[in-house]
């Protein structure tokens, strides 16, 4: 096999026993959710072999009724379970495109990221148009391959979400270019500190901004006949419109935390850098040096910006709708309480 499974974890006893439903970390706590969105979005998953798919669905058939291979372990168990959510969509079970799937996400937008920062693309419209397009066109594709089958969004929805996300961030796109290139006529160059803050300010305001305006668009209905809210013992108490909002604002959010240091920083690092007489006279090590800070900037902020709200998230009863108060559980003790799905 590519990835041995009895090389995933080298201590057993600290992985926990293997269940084949819901998330090996603790998704009550913000280090659990990260781990797990580091899990999901690792890049190194895409290494796995269609033999390493092969080999995991056998394991977990022959685990599912009692006739795992003699030694197996949890770590195994967990890692065969990994190897298969990375590749096939969880409702459908076919396999996902490699360069769709979320592991594929932070290699991606290596690229993509890289020039949209890059000064000469900021500088040009049709450069900056088609690098947006590009962004937003690859953002919707892996909604797409990654959608809810079992609750698919309506395929206008889907476009008005594309739509949406492609108009907001072609127009602060280009609103960046003719600022950069207005800053830089009257510096007669560059355009120095002023341009530098347009190159890390603008394309983040319109990466961000499309991808709050994508959410908001394609989960519309939740702000007007809501989402389903729970009580503490996991019964349906209807759908709730403040909790759809307020979940859809959290996502919203997610956005835009997670573009902070992914959009601003590598400006800001690349023009300190860009001082060092080596870097700026090569035009490769530059190249080199952006691609390096803006891969460490996806990998350190996605997957915390993802784990900062709960997926599962909770809501005070007195911040609903009136029908939700005076509510009791099985015990007759008041509701105080209800949970919801926000989602991603």
């Amino acid at each position: 096999m590519g990835a041995e499974f009895s090389s995933a974890v080298t201590d057993a006893q600290e992985v926990p026993p293997f269940r084949r439903e819901g998330p090996r970390y603790d998704m009550s706590t913000f280090v659990g959710r990260m781990l797990h969105f580091y899990s999901v979005n690792d890049p190194r998953t895409l290494l796995f072999t269609d033999e390493d798919t092969k080999s995991a669905e056998k394991l977990l058939k022959l685990a599912d009724i009692g006739e795992a291979p003699e030694g197996t372990t949890d770590a195994d168990l967990w890692h065969a379970r990994r190897v298969l959510e990375s590749a096939l969509h969880p409702d459908t079970g076919e396999p996902i495109f490699p360069l769709f799937r979320f592991s594929a996400f932070v290699p991606v937008n290596m690229v993509i990221v890289t020039a949209t920062v890059t000064p000469a693309v900021i500088s040009s419209f049709p450069a900056t148009a088609f690098i947006h397009f590009l962004n937003q066109t690859y953002n919707a594709a892996i909604n797409y391959a990654n959608r809810n089958a079992s609750n698919p969004v309506p395929r206008a929805r889907l476009v008005e979400g594309y739509a949406g996300a492609v108009i907001t961030s072609l127009s602060i796109g280009m609103l960046s270019t003719a600022l950069t290139k207005r800053v830089a006529a009257r510096a007669g160059g560059a355009g120095g500190p002023a341009a530098a803050i347009i190159r890390s300010t603008l394309p983040f305001l319109a990466v961000a901004g499309a991808g709050a305006s994508n959410v908001l668009l394609m989960r519309r209905n939740e702000l007007t006949t809501g989402v389903d809210v729970f009580d503490d013992e996991g019964k349906d108490l209807g759908k709730s419109v403040e909790a759809g909002k307020m979940g859809l604002m959290k996502c919203a959010a997610a956005r835009v935390i997670w573009n902070v240091p992914v959009m601003m920083f590598p400006p800001m690092i690349m023009s300190r850098l860009e001082r060092l007489r080596l870097v700026s006279s090569s035009p490769r090590l530059r190249m080199a040096c952006e691609t390096a800070v803006v891969t460490s900037c996806l990998l350190a902020a996605v997957s915390p910006a993802l784990a900062f709200f709960p997926q599962r998230d909770s809501l005070e009863v007195d911040t609903l709708e009136p029908k939700f108060s005076g509510l009791s559980d099985s015990a007759g003790k008041p509701v105080t309480r209800v949970w919801y799905n926000k989602g991603l």
